[in-house]
């Protein structure tokens, strides 16, 4: 067999293979969840506030934040980080299928459905695909905690 002869299996196979990764990542393009195969990816930058019920921000509440990489997961990772003094917070490198990010800060109660009426969002929140959609990365999500009464 001469050097410039190729083998008619192999040109088909690889073929297929190229044909394949391009089904694979045209069809992440126009549904989420098969990008990465398998794993949708969500924004990779998460920023919010805290805000207590007055709109006044809520320094060094904890922020927790929950992902799946899969549909199927039973477990996720957790990260936990912290407000700065104006209340915001800020996190990069989040990927996965779905987020769940929940605020607390001792002393303070949580909100647990949103009051439209009094301008309050919730102390917790689901993101994902079946969930309403991921944050946008460059608009804050806003949470509320409610502040007790002075004794």
């Amino acid at each position: 067999m001469a050097e410039h002869e190729t083998n008619p299996q192999r040109a088909k196979g690889c073929f297929m293979l190229l044909v394949l990764c391009g089904l694979v990542l045209l069809a992440g393009n126009f549904f989420p969840p098969l990008q990465l195969v398998g794993c949708a990816v969500t924004p990779s930058r998460l920023q919010g506030r805290v805000l207590d019920q007055d709109g006044k921000p809520i320094p060094e509440a904890h922020v927790t934040i929950k992902r799946h990489l899969t549909p199927w997961s039973e477990k996720g990772d957790k990260t936990v980080t912290m407000t700065d003094v104006d209340g915001r917070f800020s996190y990069f490198g989040l990927q996965g299928f779905s987020l769940f990010v929940s605020v607390a800060k001792q002393n303070y109660h949580s909100v647990h459905e949103p009051m439209p009426d009094r301008g309050l969002s919730s102390s917790e929140r689901s993101f994902g695909q079946f969930s309403g959609g991921f944050p946008r990365p460059r608009v804050p999500e806003v949470f509320h905690l409610f502040r007790p009464p002075p004794p």
